[in-house]
């Protein structure tokens, strides 16, 4: 397999770049029929925290069924962004499309393309959904919204936990302070076990060592924070109309004990009104409960290749389900 990482620039004026990876496999530049996937991360949006899934789901497939693997990774989350700007989630969503339409959709030929969103990506798809032009609309062949987090973040067990917390101007910078002290004074290896510590053994040496060296950094710590607080302020109904609109297009994959959504009865229920009555039959396909315990976190579990397999065996490959002709 073959790792890239990209800095591509997210407006005309070039002034921001997001860091993004592309993973393909080795020898198949041009060859493959299969679709282009595209993950948009949850937050914190570092690209490298989805590295794994990326390459155990090219493992478990052929290029038939998957050609290749974007990551476009949330401007200023990754210490190498190099940005010292904060941005909302409505703005990480005006940076995702400028990218799809610059560097993606012209490239795809006869492929089409496949929006996985995870957390507050899945958000971002919906809305990159909603606008989309039609030629555009027409090359997204479908959208998997994993532990989607799309109405009324604050409100949940997780969002009343720490929202106080991330909303707090005072909190955010002196957090930021805490981290310039740390990496100033060579504490870097200390961090790196806190983090697997903090963590209690769901994370591995190198995502401990990703998360030390793309993410805690002064701005980026900001930056998460900030937009991490605008989610839980401000998101508020699930956009029923979008989902309506392209339920043919939409699965939604949630975790059973999330506290990003819970009670989860009630965010299932919210999405399968908004599914409708259409595709009434197949809303048990459309919207699923995790059956395997796989946390939210999915990407830096130790179920990662569990997850990309059920991505692959139930929804790639699972015929009919992503089928041009539905």
């Amino acid at each position: 397999m073959i790792l890239d990482e990209f800095f591509w620039p997210v407006d005309d004026a070039g002034t921001w770049n997001a860091c993004v990876l592309r993973s393909r496999r080795r020898g198949d530049s041009t060859g493959g029929s299969g679709p282009t996937i595209v993950v948009i991360p949850g937050n914190p949006g570092p690209p490298h925290f989805y590295h794994r899934l990326m390459e155990e789901m090219l493992h478990c497939s052929t290029s038939s069924e998957i050609f290749e693997l974007y990551c476009l990774g949330h401007t200023g989350h990754t210490a190498t962004d190099k940005v010292s700007q904060s941005f909302s989630y409505h703005e990480q969503t005006t940076h995702k499309l400028y990218l799809l339409r610059k560097n993606i959709f012209g490239t795809l030929g006869d492929r089409r393309v496949i929006f996985v969103g995870h957390s507050i990506g899945a958000w971002i798809c919906v809305d990159m959904i909603r606008q989309l032009r039609v030629t555009e609309e027409q090359q997204v062949q479908a959208v998997l919204c994993l532990f989607p987090t799309l109405m009324h973040i604050g409100s949940t067990p997780n969002g009343k936990n720490l929202g106080p917390w991330i909303g707090n101007y005072v909190f955010r910078e002196a957090s930021a302070a805490l981290i310039r002290c740390i990496n100033a004074c060579c504490f870097r290896r200390c961090l790196f076990r806190l983090v697997q510590w903090a963590q209690q053994g769901r994370m591995d040496a190198v995502d401990a060592r990703v998360t030390v060296e793309k993410l805690l950094h002064p701005d980026v710590v900001r930056n998460t924070m900030y937009m991490g607080d605008g989610e839980m302020r401000l998101m508020g109904k699930l956009d029923s109309k979008t989902i309506r609109k392209h339920a043919h297009k939409f699965f939604f994959y949630y975790g059973r004990n999330d506290g990003w959504t819970e009670p989860i009865e009630v965010h299932v229920s919210e999405v399968r009104k908004a599914v409708g009555n259409v595709h009434m039959a197949r809303l048990d396909e459309i919207v699923r409960v995790d059956e395997y315990n796989i946390p939210h976190a999915c990407s830096l579990a130790p179920t990662v290749k569990l997850l990309a397999r059920v991505l692959v065996q139930e929804y790639v490959r699972c015929p009919g389900i992503f089928s041009k002709n539905r």
